[in-house]
């Protein structure tokens, strides 16, 4: 429910964004790309203000919500959240593949990680159940964000915040590491 939530709120972003974005671009805008970046940068620092304490509070927060029911929810939960906060950030990268008219890296980008986490699914749950394929879910987050700003490489230079968003996903994902 939270990570849909915070899925839902990007989304809604998105759509406000877009325009914007897509009209500046056609019309090379000066110092847009700056302002992109510094867009990002805050959006996903202050996301990740809010989800650092949900992941951190996971196990309470599922007990509160859930009481007995799903006892050991807390660090599926806690996994789950950090590959929302990783998944929020593709469109941000997509829409300079949509820009460009380069569609046909999105499905690759998305499906091919998301394929290998299905097949590995089986091999990983004798180990750690529900919490390893958590973990597999979060890894092909990682490797769809990864892939699809490589894909947005071969045409041009990001406008995506990679240094400061990789420092906040790594600081996202060891939290959800710790609380798990």
């Amino acid at each position: 429910w939270i990570a849909n939530t915070m899925y839902v709120v990007s989304q809604s972003v998105g759509f406000v964004f877009d325009p914007l974005y897509f009209k500046r671009r056609v019309d090379e805008a000066a110092c847009f790309r700056e302002r992109v970046q510094t867009f990002i940068q805050i959006y996903f620092a202050s996301l990740a203000v809010v989800v650092i304490p949900i992941i951190l509070f996971a196990n309470e927060l599922s007990h509160l919500l859930f009481g007995s029911k799903y006892p050991n929810i807390g660090p599926v939960a806690a996994i789950l959240l950090a590959a929302s906060y990783i998944r929020v950030q593709y469109p941000f990268l997509a829409k300079q593949l949509l820009f460009k008219k380069k569609t046909h890296w999105l499905p690759i980008t998305t499906i091919t990680p998301s394929l290998a986490a299905l097949v590995l699914t089986p091999f990983v749950v004798p180990f750690g159940g529900l919490t390893a394929v958590s973990w597999l879910v979060l890894l092909a987050e990682l490797t769809s964000i990864t892939a699809v700003g490589l894909a947005v490489l071969r045409y041009e230079d990001l406008e995506y915040p990679t240094a400061a968003s990789a420092i906040l996903i790594l600081v996202v994902c060891a939290t959800a590491f710790w609380a798990s």
